[in-house]
């Protein structure tokens, strides 16, 4: 049995979106490129849209139909890389994705404070802007990977290299009078790992691990329409390990596995004055997120191969955050490659995640008051990637 494992990837035609797809993880920040032979370049992208709905909290802690709108706005996750082979032992590779991102957007609504019906004397209603009003979110962090890889005689080999993020983003939230921007800004971090091949039966298995990195900048904060401070934003990104394992199981036909650790309890957003004004952290997390893939790729013909891959995600605990509802969430990815020659190929996926129904909330004070609920949450992607061998 001969198989190549580059051949036969093709579940990740376009880079697997994290099961968690719709908060802030956006990729599984493979290094898959790095293993493809020869000298290769790759560019896709996958265009994603988000359906987050749900219903606003009232004050008395309620829930009556009053929608968030949809809450996960569309968006794209672009992926390029380049891969140089610069001796039989030595090759060296640069890659660039979007690995955390959040486009968020509630819906400007109310909420109903009190209320008399009609028979009651002097009955009345008051309104108040919902919690959860006009809150949005945007930020993306932009990674780019160098890293050089050695392959000893007995196809095990070793890699490393830096990693440059580039972190921007903002966040309204109308009912508390505050809003942050965080300014473009990089940050550095590193990526190190060990792999071992054995081509013959299409077998691979590596370890990656990839640093944090700490944004540290002076952000805009504003309350009631004053400027607060310009203190310094720290936080960090988060660091995480891959464990991929892909062996051939039968003739043209590979088992594809794996395992991602992401450390989210190290992330911790919290501007000063957000902090001192309602006495928590603006996003955090309880607990660190587990991903899990299994799948299979299948070579169809000399020409065309298929994969497809099963993907669930642990999610971050609870309480969850309104600027990024989905927790636990589940996933399938199937795609489709074909070489249209020797050095050219094109690639096409589809991925669709689903998620648990969530209530959401923000802390303050050292309490947990719900302001949302989600049901039948999901996300679809469709990508495309086009490979040329060189």
């Amino acid at each position: 049995m001969k198989l190549r494992c580059g051949v036969l990837m093709i579940g990740l035609a376009f880079p697997l979106m994290s099961a968690h797809a719709a908060a802030l993880s956006r990729t599984d920040q493979n290094v898959d490129y790095l293993f493809e032979s020869g000298n290769n370049a790759n560019v896709g992208v996958a265009v994603v849209e988000p359906s987050v709905k749900g219903e606003v909290a009232e004050p008395d802690g309620f829930f009556i139909g009053r929608s968030t709108g949809n809450v996960g706005e569309d968006f794209l996750v672009p992926n390029a890389s380049v891969k140089a082979q610069a001796t039989e032992r030595i090759a060296v590779a640069l890659g660039y994705d979007q690995p955390f991102a959040i486009d968020t957007k509630y819906a400007v609504n109310s909420a109903v404070l009190s209320y008399k019906g009609s028979d009651d004397v002097g009955g009345f209603e008051d309104i108040l802007m919902a919690k959860t009003s006009g809150m949005e979110a945007h930020a993306k962090v932009h990674a780019l990977t160098t890293i050089i890889k050695y392959t000893s005689p007995n196809n095990l080999s070793v890699y490393a290299g830096p990693v440059y993020y580039r972190i921007s983003g903002n966040v309204q939230i109308p009912y508390a009078f505050y809003s942050v921007n965080l300014p473009k800004d990089g940050a550095w971090g590193y990526v190190a790992g060990v792999a071992y091949e054995k081509p013959e039966v299409a077998l691979r298995t590596a370890l990656t691990y990839r640093s944090s990195a700490t944004y540290s900048k002076k952000a805009t904060e504003s309350f009631a329409g004053q400027t607060l401070s310009a203190d310094g934003l720290k936080f960090k990104l988060p660091q995480s390990v891959n464990l991929d394992f892909l062996t051939g199981i039968m003739p043209k036909t590979q088992l594809i596995t794996g395992v991602r650790w992401v450390n989210w309890k190290q992330f911790k957003l919290e501007p000063a004055a957000y902090g001192s004004i309602f006495g928590a952290s603006l996003v955090s997390f309880p607990k660190d997120s587990w991903e899990f893939k299994l799948g299979v790729g299948r070579q169809l013909t000399e020409k065309l191969s298929g994969s497809a891959v099963l993907l669930y995600d642990t999610g971050n605990g609870a309480p969850v955050s309104p600027l990024g509802p989905p927790d636990k969430g589940y996933g399938i990815n199937v795609g489709l490659k074909y070489a249209i020659n020797k050095n050219v190929d094109v690639s096409g996926g589809l991925q669709y995640n689903w998620y648990k129904n969530e209530t959401v909330a923000v802390e303050g004070g050292g309490m947990v008051t719900p302001v949302a609920q989600f049901k039948n949450m999901n996300v679809l992607g469709a990508g495309v990637q086009l490979g040329v061998h060189f």
